[in-house]
């Protein structure tokens, strides 16, 4: 039995990806308002590392089935930032 395409739509996560607007770096307070942006529901970011090559493995589990947690993500705001972003 193999899950139909909107299952399969609803078991992924919708990640955004901000594109930095200049080389300045930003303190904590201004980082977060740019990287919400108009969006009210409470964020989930995930940096990217050199091991996970933009896979979810930070978020989840190799043993365990993930549906909860793939289908809980659509409340929160998922960014994915690029591993270089603390430089």
């Amino acid at each position: 039995m193999e899950r139909q395409t909107t299952s399969k739509k609803r078991l992924g996560i919708k990640w955004d990806h901000p594109v930095p607007a200049g080389e300045e770096a930003l303190d904590f307070n201004s980082a977060l308002d740019e990287i919400r942006g108009k969006d009210p529901r409470p964020l989930i970011i995930l940096r990217d590392c050199d091991s996970c090559k933009g896979r979810d493995d930070a978020l989840l589990s190799k043993t365990l089935s993930n549906e909860k947690v793939l289908l809980l993500t659509h409340w929160f705001h998922c960014v994915k930032l690029d591993r270089r972003v603390v430089e």
